[in-house]
């Protein structure tokens, strides 16, 4: 059955689209935001922005919401600095997704998730610098181990489900550094369950292949 996906799937590797190395298999694919390839079913996809971002920004939520939609399957997302402004809706549809990168993203707010990524380990939003609120319903996502918020410099206040993510049972790491202070004491005073401190995330390298 791989076989067959694999053949039915366009295969390209070191070419250049808008000045970015692409490449694309039936697992993988590393691509500009606008892009003219439509891969399908891949497991790991990269999104990656380009030079002229800014003058193209009004289409960039459908363009990267186009890509996502063929891949129900996805694994690993990485859609950091893409230039959306919003999380796509499509994304609450990847039953399978474990890593999601929404890194430096100029986003204002975090949609709600309820009944959805119930599959998600590992959630990176470092330096979201407009992101002001998270909606409660990352606060019950029931894989959730590693959630990144560093650097989120206009959040100042945390939903009361994320002390659901402190349990024992749970312990996901929760990396606040570079956040205002009224969030690491909602967090330290509220928050913390039984565990004492917040930690320092480290950068997984997701088997993308």
């Amino acid at each position: 059955e791989e076989k067959e996906e694999a053949g039915r799937t366009c295969c390209f590797s070191q070419e250049k689209e808008q000045g970015i190395l692409t490449y694309c298999d039936h697992r993988y694919a590393q691509l500009p935001v606008f892009t003219k390839y439509r891969p399908q079913k891949v497991r790991s996809l990269i999104l990656r922005p380009t030079a002229d971002l800014q003058e193209l920004k009004p289409g960039i939520l459908i363009a990267v919401s186009e890509v996502i939609s063929g891949n129900k399957y996805l694994r690993v997302l990485d859609l950091s600095g893409c230039g959306i402004t919003e999380l796509p809706a499509c994304v609450c549809q990847l039953k399978q997704l474990r890593y999601l990168d929404a890194s430096r993203l100029d986003m204002k707010e975090l949609p709600c998730v309820e009944n959805s990524l119930r599959k998600l380990v590992y959630l990176n939003l470092q330096d979201c610098r407009s992101l002001g609120s998270v909606h409660v319903s990352f606060g019950m996502l029931p894989s959730l181990k590693y959630l990144n918020l560093s650097l989120c410099v206009r959040l100042t206040k945390l939903p009361a489900s994320f002390r659901r993510l402190r349990t024992p049972r749970r312990h996901c790491t929760i990396d606040l550094s570079g956040c205002q202070e009224s969030v690491m004491v909602q967090f330290n005073s509220e928050l913390q369950g039984e565990q004492t401190q917040t930690e320092k995330i480290p950068d997984p390298q997701p088997d993308q292949r």
